[in-house]
């Protein structure tokens, strides 16, 4: 296996050499090890980045590779070469070596070097850099911001990423609540079961998915008094549609908006059914179906 990687390694396709690389991070006899040495210069990155993760992980990166790798010019490499510091970064060399990289034109470098810097002396100087990365005016670099927070310790996360439920954007406030459940888990129930039962479309999906890994045997009374009573709400909607006669193009809007609240409802109800339910796949298989569009559908669906 090994000689596979290390031809693979060398192959002139670099999606091939990456395979090759990320096999070779596995082991860490000499010869994996020089050629691991030989891909940080690759002229792929994204084969230079995992050269550096593999000899981060097999403990055999050397201080040079490591300096190169913090300037590269690619965020990918440059992020690996962090994370291979993370662990250290209490030494105040280390520390040394991250600092000029908190200011990084590449928002997932620059919050992981403040994660990353958090168990240090430069902490005030991290949380620093992470709410202003956090309160950027661009979507896109708080969710990378938020996202790096997971390698955070559990309070940090609770501090810095529950604020960001609140968040305006979509993205942003799903991300939070990813990274709350990875890295503080008993934080993230609470918001979670909010979440599954809010407007929020978008969040209340992420809200399922976070939910279907937690423990919830002490939240089953009230998973199942909200599935009952959105459930309730999704059949009154549903004849209520049905009782509107079709008559004229106004009133068939009128059905369509009462069936897509009615949808609302329903995936409310079968979200929280399938977090507890024996027939979670059947659930599943239901909410499938209420993401149609078609009135047709949805009615079916409702029924």
């Amino acid at each position: 296996a090994v000689g596979l990687a290390l031809k693979a390694s060398q192959d002139p396709d670099p999606r091939v050499r990456r395979l090759g690389v990320e096999m070779l991070s596995a082991g860490g006899d000499p010869p994996v090890r020089a050629e691991l040495e030989e891909r940080t210069t690759d002229e792929d990155a994204m084969v230079r980045a995992l050269a550096i993760g593999g000899l981060s992980g097999a403990g055999a990166l050397d201080a040079s590779f490591l300096a190169r790798a913090l300037r590269d010019e690619e965020a990918a490499v440059r992020l690996s070469a962090v994370e291979a510091l993370e662990d250290g970064s209490r030494d105040p060399l280390v520390a040394d070596w991250l600092r000029p990289l908190e200011a990084d034109p590449d928002p997932s470098v620059g919050a992981a070097v403040c994660v990353a810097l958090l168990g240090g002396p430069s902490r005030p100087r991290a949380v620093e850099g992470l709410r202003r990365l956090l309160s950027d005016e661009e979507a896109d670099v708080r969710v990378a911001a938020v996202r790096r927070l997971r390698s955070g310790s559990a309070g940090d996360v609770v501090t810095l990423a529950r604020p960001m439920l609140e968040d305006p954007s979509p993205a942003v406030r799903s991300e939070a609540l990813r990274t709350l459940t990875v890295a503080a888990p008993a934080a993230a129930l609470a918001p979670a079961l909010r979440a599954l039962g809010g407007k929020d479309a978008s969040l209340r999906e992420v809200a399922l998915d976070v939910l279907g890994g937690l423990d919830l045997l002490e939240h089953r009374s009230a998973i199942d008094g909200l599935a009952r009573a959105r459930g309730s709400l999704a059949q009154q909607d549903l004849s209520l549609a049905n009782a509107i006669p079709p008559d004229g193009e106004g009133v068939e809007l009128l059905r369509i908006a009462v069936l897509e609240r009615g949808r609302s409802h329903a995936l409310v109800a079968l979200s929280a059914l399938s977090l507890v339910s024996q027939d979670g796949d059947a659930m599943r298989a239901a909410l499938d179906n209420l993401r149609g569009t078609e009135p047709d559908q949805l009615a079916n669906a409702l029924e």
